[in-house]
């Protein structure tokens, strides 16, 4: 979903759609902020857990978009 907003941004940007650009805008920053948050609570829980540093770093390397 997130690559096909990607093009949809660049279509709009293209054929001067400011509305539509904007709006996709505005979905790719949601998106974003929630890829963040989710991935500080998944490190956050493995802090909680007594994971090390070394194995918090291995987890986020697995699990990035």
């Amino acid at each position: 979903m997130k690559q096909r907003l990607e093009s949809d941004l660049k279509t709009a940007m293209r054929s001067g759609e400011t509305l539509r650009r904007d709006t996709v805008r505005f979905l790719l920053a949601a998106i974003q902020t929630e890829e963040k948050a989710r991935l500080g609570a998944a490190v956050d829980k493995l802090v909680a857990e007594g994971k090390d540093e070394t194995a918090c770093r291995a987890w986020i390397a697995e699990h990035k978009p």
